[in-house]
């Protein structure tokens, strides 16, 4: 998965001038990877993807990569299951962080203990393409 690039064009009228070129094109193509442009992110979006701070820190903790879906979603793969966060309670159900969004203060806000911390997906089992490329392995 290519990430996410964020970026500012300092003329509004060259960031109109792209964006409507961008949607007279079918596809635009770079080095094998479909680019799609959308708008200035809002600073909803912005103020919405800081809360999910806590769990981009678990997933990279994991070393699973991730990337931001529009309008909004948090999505990554593990063991070749897709998954997506659309939602705080979503997330701290699926990642068993429960107690640790609670409280936005830092000095009072904690992390469970790493026991709990085990991510309710690692209980799934991967996909068959996945099972048999495990018993081709063994």
């Amino acid at each position: 998965m290519m990430p996410d690039i964020l970026t500012r064009v300092h003329f509004f009228l060259e960031k109109e001038d792209i964006l409507r070129a961008s949607r007279c094109k079918a596809d635009m193509v770079f080095r094998g990877h479909t680019i799609q442009l959308y708008q200035d992110l809002e600073s909803i979006k912005m103020c919405r993807r800081q809360d999910f701070e806590i769990f981009m820190d678990k997933l990279r903790e994991l070393n699973i990569h991730y990337q931001w879906g529009h309008p909004f979603a948090l999505l990554f793969s593990w063991q070749e299951i897709h998954c997506a966060f659309y939602s705080l309670e979503e997330a701290k159900l699926l990642l068993g962080l429960e107690s640790a969004v609670e409280d936005k203060n830092p000095s009072t806000s904690h992390l469970p203990n790493q026991e709990v911390l085990r991510p309710a997906w690692t209980g799934m089992k991967p996909n068959r393409s996945a099972r048999r490329q495990n018993e081709e392995d063994s």
